[in-house]
Order: C-alpha cells, then sequence, then structure tokens
C-alpha cells in the first residue's frame, strides 16, 4: 500500500497526545542518528530544529477495537538506514502482542507559496507508507509513524514496552487501554473519494489487471480499518461506466459482475455508506439504517 495521505484521515484519527522524547547519539552505519518522539498529532516540518530536552515517552490512549497513532522523528549527519521493531506491551492484566504495532514512513510534500503567516513554503509531512525500514537523510528531519492496534477484548490497563532501533536507540512507550470498546458497526457515515486509478498510476499498476484489482481491494481495507468507509467499493465493473473508466485501457465495465460482488463489500457492518451500492429489487438497511433502493442504488 503506497502513498496513503495522514492528512486525510490519519492525522485526523490521532487522538492521544504522546510526550516529546530525545534520545543520546547512537553511531551506526557511519552516521550520528537522534532520535525524538513530538506529540502525536503533531505535523512535524521536515526542517523543524530538534527540541532541547524534552520528556523521554511515547504515550498513548485508547479504547478497545481502536487504534492509537504515535509518531518518532529521526536525523542524522549521515545518510543512514534504521530498522524499527517492537516488543509485546505487557501490563498487570495482560499483554498486547507486538504484531498489534505496525509502522509507516513519513512521506512529504513541498508546498512553494507560504498561505499565510503561519503556514510559509516548504515540506510537509502528508502521505505514510507501510515500512519497518526507512532511510534517514542527512540534515533534515525524517519520520517513523507508530501505530496500535487494540484488540476489543483487551483488558483495560496501563500496558508498557519499547521501540527498538538500529544501532540500540530504545525508545519506551506506554499504553492505558481504558475499560470499553467501540462499536464494530460504525452510527455516522462517511464517503471518502478514492482515486483508484490515479493511485494506480503512482504505483505503475496497469488499470483493469489482477495487480490493480490487489492494489484497490488494499487502499479500501486500509480505509475501512480505520473506520472511513470510501465513497466507491473497489470494483471494475462499475455501471455507468462511471467516470474512472477509460474505453481500450482495461476490460469493459460489467453491472452483472459488479452486481454480484457489491454485496460482498456493502454486508460488512463496518460500512456505513457507499457511493457505489448494488441494484436491488426491494430496499435494504445498511448498519447504520440508511436505506438502499433500486432508485439511489450503483451509479
Amino acid at each position: 500500500m503506497t502513498g496513503i495521505s495522514r492528512r486525510g484521515f490519519l492525522v485526523a484519527a490521532a487522538a492521544a497526545s504522546g510526550a516529546p522524547f530525545v534520545a543520546g547519539p547512537a553511531a551506526f552505519a557511519a552516521a550520528t542518528v537522534t532520535v525524538w518522539v513530538p506529540a502525536n498529532a503533531d505535523k512535524v516540518r521536515r526542517d523543524r530544529a530538534t527540541p532541547a530536552n524534552p520528556p523521554a515517552r511515547l504515550t498513548l490512549t485508547s479504547a478497545g477495537n481502536e487504534r492509537q497513532f504515535g509518531q518518532i522523528v529521526l536525523t542524522s549527519n549521515g545518510l543512514s538506514s534504521v530498522t524499527a521493531t517492537a516488543s509485546d506491551l505487557t501490563g498487570p492484566n495482560g499483554t498486547l502482542a507486538s504484531s498489534a504495532i505496525h509502522f509507516f514512513q513519513q512521506r512529504y510534500v513541498q508546498v512553494t507559496t507560504a498561505q499565510n503567516s503561519r503556514f510559509s513554503a516548504g515540506w510537509y509531512p502528508d502521505a505514510v507508507v507501510p515500512a519497518t525500514t526507512i532511510t534517514v537523510t542527512p540534515g533534515v528531519n525524517s519520520a517513523l509513524l507508530v501505530t496500535v492496534s487494540v484488540p476489543a477484548g483487551q483488558p483495560a490497563g496501563a500496558y508498557a514496552g519499547t521501540i527498538t532501533l538500529s544501532g540500540g536507540i530504545t525508545v519506551p512507550i506506554s499504553l492505558t487501554v481504558w475499560g470499553f470498546a467501540i462499536p464494530t458497526a460504525p452510527t455516522t457515515a462517511t464517503a471518502f473519494d478514492n482515486w483508484y486509478k490515479q493511485a494506480a498510476f503512482a504505483e505503475g499498476v496497469a488499470w483493469g489487471t489482477p495487480d490493480f484489482n490487489t492494489r484497490m481491494d488494499a487502499y479500501y481495507a486500509y480505509q475501512r480499518d480505520h473506520r472511513i468507509v470510501a465513497d466507491e467499493i473497489p470494483l471494475i465493473g462499475d455501471p455507468g461506466p462511471g467516470p474512472n473508466y477509460t474505453p481500450g485501457a482495461g476490460p469493459d465495465p460489467d453491472p452483472d459482475q459488479f452486481l454480484a460482488a457489491a454485496p460482498g463489500y456493502l454486508g460488512d457492518q463496518r460500512v456505513s455508506a457507499s457511493g457505489s451500492r448494488p441494484m436491488s429489487a426491494a430496499p435494504r438497511r445498511t448498519p447504520a439504517g440508511s436505506l438502499l433502493t433500486p432508485q439511489n442504488s450503483a451509479r
């Protein structure tokens, strides 16, 4: 999965505020790397200076059935490759396995025109890409986004563990799990536009191929798993044929195939609404209670 926009939903989902952290410099690969942890939802520009003497812990709070996010910023005096691993998080009431912790590389986008006195021109964090190893460019900030997925049945309490980076740098991580879980079925509708064809172009995947179908599913699943419902379900064959179809660029849209496969997506209780809906002989209700009818169905 490449180029998922943190501005679109990851930063909006970062509810907890983590305390900053600075580790002592660690020398490896002929470079000295310094690590610090800003607040979780802080958008750290590529040229921001490393703060002096911030506190030393990444702190998260979460309900069950929820993801929380933190970030680790790295600077170096030479080109370096840094790999991150996580320990289990342990507490008096149980353990959260390290498999629940995932890493993403922070990507930056250059803004060439100042928006106002606060938002000047420069390099801003935007997309994040799944990665456990990142390249740290000398003289500017590089960053890892850290996500922790808390199961619905995780016992409430305080958990602790570590994130270890190449060169022996360790970042302590604390997680407080609250004594309730967020329902699986959403109670609010969302509709985020997912430009599958543009994503395929960015990844060099040909529209309409099996690889493209796999990538569409990955983008859709990522959003759904983060409680964001895409405007389009990831199926070629959208009746219409729709704005994303280019004649000759792939298989012709097949409404029958589209309508046969659509319920597999829309029947998911995590899906509250969608711009592409299967036609049916009678109205049915989504988990959020909105009606799907032949009149407001597939477009």
